[in-house]
């Protein structure tokens, strides 16, 4: 009988019951009452799947919030490769590839990373160079993602009880912002070069004119335009920034708060701006939230973000080790011969899964692993929760994070038999714990974890031949 079924799935997905308190209490009591895990009769263990489902601080995911998440995401990438990618070299490289060749420095100061704090204020924090190329390509990302929905023809999601959202005009205020802030940042490249330069005001100015009467109809006196888009271009720039912002969203609040199907897929138009204050690196850039009763839009966005792209370890961020952990370290180094054995073997390690992007990227809590751990005296279990394998999503490893997007035409026979398949939602499939020598094929995904970042050895860069390499060598991570 199959340790795990469709209903499981379907009353865990974007559940946290390590944070909600809401959550925690319902999986409590669909875990007491039978209705989860049913193939599992052991009391014993029943208990210690609980226990171990409490400590998830993240989202559940599934194969199909996954997909959902992408749906949000891609918009986001659409930005990334405007503001890198040169249109005839696309299919030559990745965005990060052509990220990390347009990083040149400037700005930067050696040994400090360049945090964005708020829409006008910045920070340092202690980093080396190959810090700079991935807290500043993530914070680009967060930049889209605070504003993707005035960046791109991209609608908010349907609130319930209200007309259809339409998509919004780019607004050219915002996509002279992320030029701005990309070469605040480090970066440069022909297009955020031509965006650092782009007089949004007067394009806002010209729009507006046109708006106000349309030109199919009516026309301006000759030579008065110019002029009135700079007297509204003028009358823009006497703004003053608000100063007493209310502070970070919080995660929790003491109601109900987020639905389960609130919980993944596109913004919605409220929740977009619920979250705005929250999207920024220093807020997300955390292992957990803490514990709450339920939980926000701010919760849900904080979640997506740590599951695609984890957690960087920022020099000021990492704990002080303790003279008891440095004792520890010096007894545990392996003397000369096998400590040269072990390198080589972890290099041959290395070698493989060459096409997985290697990032110092932690998270403090994988659901998946959460779920497999037992008592270090008692024989364990197999016992596999996410439904097409245990490394579906979000799998940390040195050499990246993978993410199981389907299996192989070949295993479709040998899941029939081992699971079902929930009809009305195809993206939920169970999986029964299979030995380790059935386990079935599958295509996996990296997503937004880097590669090794070296700089080019080339005089000139290769995909932005306009930027100039910095020569100073990557720190290895």
């Amino acid at each position: 009988m199959p340790l795990t079924d469709p209903e499981t799935v379907a009353e865990l997905q974007s559940m946290a019951p390590g944070a909600s308190q809401n959550d925690l209490d319902k999986v409590t009591r669909l875990m007491r009452e039978g209705r989860i895990f049913r193939g599992i009769q052991d009391a014993r263990k029943r208990e210690h799947i609980l226990e171990n489902l409490g400590s998830i601080q993240h989202l559940i995911p599934t194969i199909y919030s996954l997909r959902q998440d992408l749906i949000y995401i891609r918009p986001c990438a659409m930005i990334m490769r405007k503001l890198f990618m040169i249109p005839e070299r696309r299919g030559r490289y990745t965005v990060r590839e052509a990220a990390e060749h347009a990083f040149s420095g400037v700005n930067q100061t050696d040994g400090q990373v360049t945090l964005q704090t708020s829409e006008s204020s910045f920070q340092l924090s202690p980093g080396s160079l190959s810090d700079q190329i991935e807290v500043g390509y993530r914070q680009l990302y967060i930049y889209a993602m605070r504003f993707v929905l005035d960046m791109v023809p991209e609608r908010a999601k349907k609130e319930d009880g209200e007309d259809t959202p339409q998509p919004r005009k780019p607004n050219p205020g915002l996509w002279r912002g992320i030029g701005a802030l990309a070469y605040r940042l480090g970066f440069e490249s022909e297009e955020i070069h031509r965006l650092r330069g782009r007089d949004a005001d007067r394009e806002i100015a010209s729009d507006a004119l046109q708006l106000a009467r349309d030109p199919r109809r009516y026309k301006y006196p000759p030579g008065l335009i110019d002029n009135f888009i700079s007297q509204m271009a003028d009358m823009f720039k006497t703004a003053v920034e608000i100063s007493n912002i209310s502070s970070t969203p919080s995660p929790f609040t003491d109601g109900p708060g987020e639905e389960i199907t609130r919980r993944c897929g596109r913004l919605r138009g409220t929740a977009s701006e619920d979250s705005q204050l929250l999207l920024f690196f220093n807020h997300l850039n955390k292992t957990d939230k803490g514990k709450g009763k339920g939980l926000t839009s701010s919760f849900v966005r904080w979640s997506v973000y740590i599951a695609f792209f984890g957690i960087v370890e920022l020099p000021s961020h990492k704990p002080a080790a303790t003279p008891q952990d440095r004792e520890r370290s010096d007894q545990e180094v392996p003397s000369g011969g096998q400590a040269d054995e072990n390198s080589n073997q972890k290099s041959a390690t290395d070698g493989q899964d060459s096409d997985i992007n290697s990032s110092k990227v932690t998270t403090s809590q994988n659901p998946t692993n959460s779920l497999k751990r037992g008592a270090e005296n008692e024989q364990p279990f197999q016992f596999q929760f996410v439904f097409e394998r245990p490394e579906m999503y979000p799998v940390e490893t040195d050499r990246g994070k993978r993410i199981i997007l389907s299996e192989e035409p070949n295993t479709v026979n040998d899941r029939k038999s081992s699971g079902k398949v929930n009809r009305t939602n195809p993206g939920l499939r169970t999986s029964v714990g299979a030995s380790q020598d059935h386990q079935p094929q599958a295509q996996t995904l990296a997503i937004a974890s880097p590669p090794s970042i070296t700089p080019p050895s080339q005089p000139e860069n290769p995909i932005h031949p306009q930027v100039r390499p910095r020569t100073q060598q990557v720190e290895k991570s």
